[in-house]
């Protein structure tokens, strides 16, 4: 009897000898194999954001993670606003803190190409407006 690992290692084989093959993306068909989901990296969120808020005007972020944890700012200077989160997976969620002591929490997912954040704004029963985060730029 093969041990699992046989077929695992004989999958990848197949998968990566078949990159060449009608435009195949070996790294999008070793992440769909199951148990290497992890072999891809997810996309970084690193960078500039543009948030659009139906109905609402538009404002800028900028959000750095390291390790799940998430860092930056909504708005721009003088009028940024600190932000925290985490992500996990593609599980997006961050809180913008204001000046007076309000705060906002904005939870979505991260498309798989790690371009576009979709989600709610609030937390629990008041998640009430969505919003889109495109990606503007990647990080410096």
């Amino acid at each position: 009897m093969r041990s699992p690992q046989i077929h695992v290692v004989a999958a990848l084989i197949l998968v990566l000898g078949s990159a060449g093959i009608a435009g195949c993306n070996a790294l999008s068909s070793v992440s769909s194999l199951p148990g290497l989901s992890s072999v891809v990296p997810a996309p970084s969120i690193d960078g500039d954001w543009l948030v659009v808020r139906p109905g609402f005007s538009t404002f800028s972020l900028s959000l750095y993670e390291k390790n799940g944890n998430i860092t930056g700012s909504a708005g721009t200077e003088p009028y940024a606003n600190p932000l925290t989160g985490t992500r996990t997976g593609n599980k997006v969620q961050f809180v913008i803190s204001f000046n007076d002591g309000t705060s906002v929490t904005y939870s979505g997912n991260l498309n798989s190409d790690g371009t576009q954040i979709t989600g709610v704004i609030g937390s629990g029963s008041s998640a009430a407006d969505t919003f889109t985060a495109n990606k503007k730029s990647a990080s410096r």
